[in-house]
């Protein structure tokens, strides 16, 4: 028997839905996990400050609290960056494999590239501009 027209019965529907099953239950419990780990990042950052305000002056736990947040666009701005050459590069290979393509009245085809491709390149520009503080 086939479903909306397409040549797979009951039994491929069942597939389906299990695998379906499976990668949502994945993707919820590794969800979980990452909230649960910024949970305790959270809970140890605030119970670090308070152990150093408790013990020294406010001035060395706002110069604490800059450098962690230094890092953390530090860690941005490279994650930006890596997102954009990965953008980049698959524009590109996206160019030339519908360049390479024989076909009658679609060569303009390849310009779909330069969709992630402009795309990279504003990530690009965005991990420039945060890096210099305009962003």
């Amino acid at each position: 028997m086939h479903f909306w027209g397409f040549g797979f019965g009951l039994v491929g529907i069942i597939y389906l839905g299990f695998w379906g099953l499976v990668i949502y239950t994945l993707i919820s419990v590794a969800r979980w996990a990452n909230q649960s780990r910024r949970n305790a990042e959270a809970y140890y950052k605030t119970a670090s400050v308070g152990k150093i305000v408790d013990e020294s002056n406010a001035a060395a736990a706002i110069e604490l609290l800059r450098e962690q947040e230094r890092i953390a666009n530090s860690r941005r701005r490279q994650q930006y960056k890596a997102g954009a050459f990965v953008n980049i590069a698959v524009g590109l290979a996206l160019m030339f494999f519908l360049l390479s393509l024989p076909s009658q009245g679609a060569h303009h085809a390849f310009l779909v590239g330069l969709i992630p491709f402009l795309i990279g390149v504003s990530l690009l520009a965005l991990s420039g501009l945060s890096a210099s503080g305009r962003a």
